[in-house]
């Protein structure tokens, strides 16, 4: 029951038995008495230190609703409660109430009794509670009695050097009583250039409601961002926009069988502007938010976002190392480079002399927040880079969408169960195509958010991870605004609403086909039909209050306001129609056709003498870019304006006619609403007699209200006939004419143009104040470095004689700080200038090395990527991340300068989440030339990418859909332009072109050359074209695409057209013909398995050889075998032998031999191919076939390639492959030097050595079969090698049978017995090794040390270096040690084992020669192998 006593209502307790699961130390909070969930920051209890859900946090209460008497039924109900028996509440904010679990302590802190209590508090309570101190009270005071948050109202300064007149005042008044009464819905119609935006403005000053104002598009939205900011200076004008530059949706066309990856393009600064709406709603009320129709799309929980934030207080106790681990699960980065070149989204920890600092820029904020740490406290917080201190903080996460790690791992248990339920009912409709690849991509995408938290598509899963049920509303900004003031709380202002509401309403029709393809055919599961915006009700059913705003209001609106109730005879629209400039609504005139471009260019010509501008709307994309082609033609600086362009780009050429640099803007849809343009007087409709959207009654009225705010104004339509559309634009224009000049007779007002206010948008404002901060990085470099210089003359550390103090290299810092500030100044152009460090290992701070950022070991792995990369060649090719050498692939990619592509991958500053998670897997970076270009890097990529399924990379198209150029011969004029299907009659096609640039060059160059669109347009508006001459420039187009574009450019010359020679000549010169194959060299799928041998020589100083009887100075060669299956690569290996240093083919080919015989020999290379195809003719190729045979059981074939015949370009481009390939790997190891006593050093520490190691022998095992076993041991001294002490040895004990493991116990034992006690330090004559290198595993390992303990030397040093996986083993430890592909003391190892295993090859083909031939093998025979690359 309800006491009221005063100002004070007390409810008592209402008992509920609960089963409390173990969440009871969750909720209470452990100093206070109670902890109550509260969804906005202004009804925090102080004690509160977190948010919490109660209904989240016990969701398996079981409530006894049947215990409640009467009146507490009633009192629940009247609360609007959501019971914690459900399994969601209707809101994450808890709309219509929440149950709050309440209990109270005793004095000595303990629970006084079992039972917990529950309050139901609506979401608009804003009073506070209190616990009973009495003793046996049994209530909770709640002071304040609860009042509606819809009657809360915050203050807007209006700031605006007019007052409302005309008809302002009244329509302002009107649409505020009826806002004031409760009526849902009020329309108002405005004419263009009446003030409605002021009156919006005005409407919300005395309101006094936190507002939405809903815009269909970026370009006015940002517009009216940019006016509100100036009528509200000191509130919060927001803008909520989608952050896409570019967005392809994810799509399948079952029609056409064509599957089209998501593609998209984030800009970060409007991503930045997205979080200071979410933030500015959280924070304050008096906010207005400018948002497009990616206010209804998912934005992540907000009770996620909201109880993720982390809130810090000067003077609390903090832990450096916590809160840096705090920041990076609300998904802010570690900084990798100085702090001038920090981004949003990251944070970098620095330490000074004084104190530990995190330096963190939050995404809303405009410059980083420094906190400090002193002695395990935060000591100071610094907001901006001018260091302005406060006293507290709250940092919301980088990204809106947060998941708890708790809440990650139930969504990957609740996917895999839709996946297997989905998979079982494509089974089950006899599918098994489309449950395959939903297997496949499912479970890829479960190891990726397991690994990483993240995965390509994630959102497509945001059903699972926010823990909605299937069809629930995602949370979307709207959510946001209604958590934070309540859903009456806020005002919703729908602008240009007559397009505004369609948009709305089919956005999730669209969307949902989309889905339901994609379901249907295996390529997502049904959830994903869950990742969508609010339908129309579900946007609705959110809203109390909305105003609709137009100049032309739709039907539904209109509908909308009359059935919203108790219009008490009022009319359902509020209008609008004198303008505060008294300026009349444009005249129009209708013009024929028939010279309708010389009239058009006439009339503009006049609007320039006048002063002002002109626009032209066009009916396609391509009518507009010829119009604005052709005024250039004449004389006229014109420009086109579509959808065609990006935001950014759009808003620039809006600025530039507002600016008067341009005289004519030509457009198609976008030249309609809400535009401000007073220069313009001209309004021209072409082809306004085409019933349609875009010359509707609606849209020509809009389209004539742009020369609505200029005195001069005159609008234009081209027509032959009188639509209904036009007739009834023509009408309502002058019925406002008429009813706006009594009104100006009356009040004796004379027309004056409008003033354009500031042509600046938001985003250049932005863009501005994000190109504003290297400037004041430095300066804050600069005066942090003074604070702290000061300081630091107090606080220098004195020992003995010495004192610790500031490194001297500061000042030479600050120097070169001050040298890239002057650069920057006087060079604006450069943006985001990024001031480098000297030594990219030190990675010193802004503020000198006192201030050094700590390295990660994220950091020190980037590092050595980037010696991998430096070693890539500049050339075309597809480049391959790998977990390790011969490891998993984890993403392939192409690029026309490996290096330059790849290192863009670990550049300094933030990156992506893909990326950063593909680094951190990353162990090797591989790459492949291809001599042919960009087209065989395209189709190797995609081979590639079909044959290993990175998790990293999306689905590609399929060849067949690469474009083509079609020439329509069969049209009187003939177009030429790009399809991506041979699907025309009568048409010709050129292609097909995997460069899509390429092409869309070579269309460009043909226009320029030839002026075909051009032409085409002047032929359709009227002009005078002669067929022939057109039919002509076509013939002349089709040699240039046939490649005759010499000739054509010569005969240009000749007719003097050198502008149009120079355009075909440039065609030739930037691109490739395209081929008509798409096989990766031309190769066919269904071809032979091929390997291919190339042969380079290492570009090294010859060295000398020593063994047997003679000396022999030789020279390097690399060998590079390709192994192409399907058409594609499958294996790359590269292997080091000697040759002669005047060498001779026959040198070559033998070296070949020997590499192929040790390639052939070893089982872990795969299948036998059944070509091989080699560079050079093969003298011993016999031997080699005998040898597949043996190990394949069928006959292949060994040849060189062919130079003539039909399969001979199909030979040379697979060699010219394999070549190239060999030598950039040739050339990268010429530039790979291992420094022996860094090699040494890294050995000592890494085995645990008594020193660096001097002497290392190394041993390998060679047999067939077990046929003739051999071994072999090389020395290396000083990292070198002494061929002098090299030996083979000959197994006697394992002759019969294939035993690695005795073989090498026996070697081993053979080489250290001892013979003597009088030798010292030397066995059998020869000194004793520093270390011992086996080759193979850890069995290998375990034979070898069984013989040095029989031989008596058990304490010999000794390790194991496996081919396949390059693992390090030592005696004693079951895992491999960790080492770096790179690493000095490796790369040794690795050239060890490698020419241990060349010498036991050698020495075992000579014997098998000799058996198998009858003829004694060379005394020297070169191949010394360095192992698969």
């Amino acid at each position: 029951m309800c006491q009221t006593r005063g100002r004070t209502t007390i409810v008592h307790c209402i008992t509920v038995r609960v089963l409390l699961f173990g969440c009871l130390q969750e909720v209470f909070h452990p100093r206070g008495a109670f902890a109550a969930p509260f969804a906005h920051p202004s009804m925090l209890i102080p004690s509160r230190s977190a948010f919490i859900n109660p209904v989240l946090a016990l969701p398996k209460l079981q409530t006894n609703l049947k215990a409640l008497s009467p009146c507490q039924r009633v009192l629940v109900s009247a609360l609007g409660s959501n019971l914690p028996g459900s399994d969601r509440p209707s809101s994450m904010f808890g709309r219509g109430g929440s149950l709050l679990p309440l209990s109270r302590r005793s004095s000595r802190g303990r629970w006084r009794d079992s039972r917990v209590v529950f309050l139901c508090v609506p979401p608009e309570f804003e009073g506070e509670f209190k616990a009973p101190t009495g003793a046996g009270s049994d209530g909770i005071h709640i002071s304040s009695p609860a009042v509606k948050r819809a009657s809360k109202k915050y203050t807007f300064d209006l700031e605006a050097p007019f007052c409302p007149t005309g008809d302002q005042p009244e329509a302002i008044a009107t649409i505020l009583d009826r806002l004031e009464s409760g009526r849902p819905f009020t329309v108002l119609r405005g004419a263009t250039g009446t003030g409605k935006t002021f009156a919006v403005a005005e409407t919300v000053r005395r309101y006094g409601r936190p507002t939405l104002i809903l815009c269909h598009n970026k370009t006015l939205a940002a517009q009216l961002a940019r006016e509100l900011r100036s009528f509200f200076p000191r509130n919060s004008v927001e803008l909520f926009v989608s952050y896409y530059n570019f967005y392809q949706p994810e799509a399948f066309l079952p029609a056409s069988d064509t599957y089209i990856a998501k593609t998209s393009s984030i800009n970060q600064e409007l991503d930045a502007l997205r979080h200071r709406a979410t933030r500015s709603v959280f924070e304050r009320g008096d906010v207005i938010v400018v948002a497009s129709v990616s206010c209804i799309y998912g934005l992540g929980l907000p009770t996620n976002y909201l109880n993720a934030r982390v809130v810090l207080s000067v003077g609390h106790s903090a832990c450096i190392e916590r809160v840096s681990e705090a920041l990076k699960e609300i998904l802010y980065v570690p900084s990798e480079g100085s702090l001038s070149q920090q981004e949003r989204g990251t944070f970098a920890v620095t330490h000074t002399l004084r104190s530990s600092d995190i330096v963190v820029w939050p995404p809303y904020e405009d410059e980083p927040v420094r906190l400090s740490f002193v002695d395990g406290r935060l000591d100071c917080i610094q907001r901006g880079r001018v260091g302005k201190a406060v006293d507290d903080i709250s940092i919301y996460p980088a990204r809106h969408h947060v998941t708890p790690k708790e809440q990650l791992n139930a969504a990957c248990q609740r996917i895999e169960a839709e996946l297997e339920d989905q998979l079982h009912a494509l089974h089950a409709a006899d599918n098994p195509s489309a449950a395959a690849r939903l297997q496949e991509r499912t479970r890829n995408d479960l190891e990726m958010i397991r690994e990483t938290g993240f995965c390509q598509g994630m959102e497509n899963y945001s059903r699972h991870l926010a823990g909605r049920k299937q069809g629930d509303a995602p949370d979307t900004f709207v959510d946001y605004l209604s958590g934070a003031f309540g859903r009456d709380g806020w005002l919703l202002v729908v602008d240009e609403s007559h397009v505004t509401l369609p948009q709305l309403k089919g956005m999730y029709a669209a969307d949902r086909a989309r889905k339901e393809n994609l379901v249907r055919h295996g390529f997502r599961l049904p959830s994903a039909l869950d990742n969508r915006p609010l339908n129309d009700q579900e946007f609705w059913s959110k809203v109390e209050q909305a105003l609709f705003v137009s100049a032309t209001p739709g039907e539904r609106e209109v509908l909308m306001a009359q059935e919203s109730g108790q219009c008490g005879g009022q009319a359902p629209i509020v209008d609008m129609v004198i303008r505060p400039t008294s300026v009349l609504d444009p005249e129009i005139e209708v013009w024929p056709k028939a010279g309708q471009l010389d009239a058009l260019l006439e009339e503009v010509r006049a609007r320039i003498a006048q002063g002002d501008k002109s626009l032209v709307m066009a009916i396609t994309k391509k009518d507009a870019e010829d119009l604005a082609s052709w005024l250039l033609q004449h004389g006229v600086v014109a420009k086109y304006l579509h959808s065609g362009l990006t935001t950014h780009e759009r808003a620039d050429v809006l600025e530039e006619l507002q600016r008067g640099e341009l005289q004519v803007l030509v457009g198609v849809n976008l030249l309609r609403e809400g535009l401000d343009l007073p220069q313009v007087s001209l309004v021209v409709v072409m082809d306004a007699d085409k019933e349609g959207f875009l010359r509707s009654s609606r849209s020509l009225i809009q389209t004539v209200g742009r020369a609505a705010r200029n005195e001069r104004g005159k609008a234009v339509f081209l027509a032959d006939v009188v639509t209904k559309s036009m007739q009834t634009c023509i009408d309502e224009t002058y019925r406002r004419r008429k009813k706006q000049a009594a009104y100006n007779a009356e009040h004796q007002l004379l027309p004056i143009t409008a003033v354009g206010r500031e042509t600046r948008s938001l985003f250049d404002i932005e863009r501005e104040e994000s190109d504003s901060g290297l400037e004041k990085s430095v300066q804050w470099a600069h005066n942090v470095r003074t604070d702290r210089e000061r300081e630091d003359k107090d606080s220098s550390v004195v020992s003995g004689d010495s004192v610790v103090s500031r490194d001297s290299g500061c000042a030479d810092q600050l120097e070169d700080l001050q040298t890239d500030l002057n650069g920057y100044q006087s060079s604006m152009e450069t943006k985001r200038q990024m001031i480098k460090s000297g030594d990219e290992t030190a990675i010193v701070g802004v503020a000198g090395e006192e201030e050094a950022i700590v390295m990660s070991e994220d950091r020190k792995h980037v590092l050595e990527l980037k010696k991998m990369v430096d070693r890539l060649p500049t050339k075309t090719g597809v480049y391959l991340w790998m977990t390790e050498e011969n490891g998993k692939v984890l993403y392939v990619g192409k690029a026309k300068s490996l290096r330059t592509r790849v290192m863009s991958y670990v550049k300094d500053g933030s990156v992506g989440a893909k990326i950063k998670a593909l680094r951190t897997r990353a162990r090797h970076i591989d790459f492949v030339l291809t001599p042919g270009g960009e087209h065989d890097a395209l189709l190797l990529e995609g081979r590639l990418i079909k044959e290993h399924r990175p998790p990293y990379n999306v689905l590609l198209r399929d060849d067949k859909f690469y474009p083509y150029i079609c020439v329509t011969l069969s049209d009187p004029y003939p177009s030429i332009f790009s399809v991506h299907r041979k699907d025309r009659a009568n048409a010709r096609f050129f292609g097909p072109y995997t460069n899509v640039g390429q092409l869309k060059t070579s269309l460009q160059l043909l226009e320029q050359a030839f002026r075909l669109r051009s032409l085409r347009f002047q032929a359709r508006h009227g002009l005078p074209v002669s067929e022939a001459e057109y039919r002509h420039a076509v013939d002349k187009c089709v040699q240039v695409l046939e490649g005759n574009g010499e000739a054509v450019a010569a005969s240009l010359d000749k007719e003097g057209r050198f502008d149009a020679a120079n355009a075909v000549r440039s065609i030739l010169s930037c691109s490739t013909p395209p081929r008509k194959e798409l096989n990766f060299l031309g190769w066919p799928e269904d071809s032979p398995a091929c390997d291919v041998v190339a042969l380079a020589i290492v570009d090294q100083e010859p060295a000398a050889s020593e063994g047997g009887l003679f000396e022999e100075r030789h020279r390097t060669c690399l060998v590079q075998l390709l192994q192409l299956r399907s058409g594609a690569i499958k294996g790359r290996f590269s292997f080091l032998a000697h040759v002669p240093e005047a060498f001779e083919d026959a040198d070559l080919s033998e070296a070949v031999e020997t590499v192929l015989e040790q390639y052939f020999l070893d089982a872990e290379h795969g299948d036998c191919p059944e070509l091989v195809l080699t560079q050079l003719p093969l003298i011993q190729k016999d031997a080699i076939v005998r040898l597949l045979k043996q190990k394949g059981g069928t006959k292949s074939k060994v040849r060189a390639g062919r130079t003539r015949g039909k399969g001979a370009a199909m030979d040379s481009r697979a060699i010219e492959l394999a070549y190239a390939n060999a030598a950039a790997e040739a050339q990268r190891l010429s530039t790979r030097q291992v420094s022996s006593t860094n090699a040494a050093s890294e050995l000592e520490g890494l085995l645990r050595l008594p020193g660096p190691p001097v002497r290392i022998e190394a041993y390998d095992i060679s047999h067939l079969q077990g046929a003739g076993t051999v071994a072999s041991r090389v020395v290396f001294i000083n990292g070198e090698p002494a061929k002098e002490l090299y030996r083979t040895y000959n197994i006697r004990g394992v002759q019969d049978k294939p035993d690695d493991y005795a073989a090498m116990e026996e070697v081993i034992y053979r080489r250290f017995r001892t013979s003597s006690e009088g030798q010292g330090g030397e066995v059998n004559g020869n000194e004793l090794p520093d270390l011992v290198l086996v080759d193979g595993g850890k069995g290998q390992l375990s034979a070898a040390v069984r013989g040095l303990k029989s031989a008596g030397y058990p304490g010999m040093a000794i390790c194991a270096l496996a081919k396949r996986e390059e693992e390090l083993f030592v005696y004693g430890q079951s895992e491999a040690l960790e080492t770096s592909s790179e690493q000095a003391a490796l790369l040794l190892l690795r050239a060890l084992r490698d020419e241990s295993h060349r010498f036991a090859l050698q020495a075992h083909r000579r014997r098998r020669r000799k058996d198998l031939l009858g003829e004694g093998a060379r005394h020297y025979v070169s191949g010394s192998i360095v192992g698969p690359q």
